[in-house]
């Protein structure tokens, strides 16, 4: 079986949660909810919640698994995992991420899995920007993306770093992970050197998407250790 990207495209201006957002999720969750000081973070969380909640269950394939039935463990520094008597039970591994009125969660039935959104148009994408990502990016990183088209270098960019930021996931200790112990390459895109410690792992995939969601143009990075690639059959679920 593919990995799955399933997408929710928000709009922000004029989206509100229900109480059937809310009943889907965990007390905990709830909880978390309510901490966000800012509206749009919050719809982003619940969201994302709500979305996976959809995909698993669908994926899962069994009445015995609706969608507020689903438990999560949260830990500091680690990313979001199934509880261990589900992930036993489905063999279900997944990841979130969202940006602007985009959200996204990757499942995958066979391994672990990291993704990450970017937009790619809007304020702040001229190529004078590059200096931001140089504290991120190696040298071999920065050499390559200068030998890519002036024009679109900006762009390219945020792909690299949403490459990037999509396998730090996929090994799961994301901003934790040194960005400099580890390279992506373009054309197509590929993990060039993989941290010390990940040289024995079966090699990591790397998949793209890019898509307009209303007027913006996101872009997807996905990373994973599955046999099969990225599954065409994304979901799009549209959200106020």
């Amino acid at each position: 079986m593919s990995v799955e990207v399933w997408i929710a495209q928000l709009n922000l201006a004029s989206a509100s949660l229900t109480p059937a957002d809310f009943a889907v999720l965990s007390k905990g969750e709830r909880e978390l909810a309510a901490r966000f000081r800012q509206n749009d973070d919050r719809l982003r969380f619940v969201v994302s919640r709500v979305l996976l909640r959809e995909a698993l269950t669908s994926i899962a394939g069994v009445a015995s698994a609706p969608r507020d039935s689903w438990r999560f463990i949260y830990e500091p520094g680690c990313k979001p995992r199934l509880c261990d008597e589900q992930a036993a039970r489905y063999g279900l591994h997944f990841n979130l991420s969202h940006a602007d009125n985009a959200v996204v969660a990757a499942v995958s039935p066979t391994s672990e899995v990291g993704v990450d959104v970017e937009p790619l148009d809007g304020p702040g994408t001229s190529d004078s920007d590059e200096s931001l990502f140089e504290s991120v990016l190696s040298e071999r990183e920065l050499e390559a993306l200068r030998r890519l088209p002036a024009g679109t270098r900006r762009e390219d960019t945020l792909r690299m770093w949403t490459v990037k930021e999509a396998y730090a996931k996929l090994v799961g200790v994301g901003a934790e992970l040194d960005f400099d112990d580890f390279e992506v390459a373009p054309g197509p895109w590929r993990i060039a050197r993989e941290p010390r410690g990940y040289a024995g792992a079966p090699r990591a995939r790397i998949e793209t998407r890019e898509l307009m969601l209303g007027k913006q143009r996101y872009h997807i990075g996905l990373a994973s250790r599955a046999p099969r690639t990225l599954s065409e059959a994304a979901v799009l679920r549209l959200v106020g």
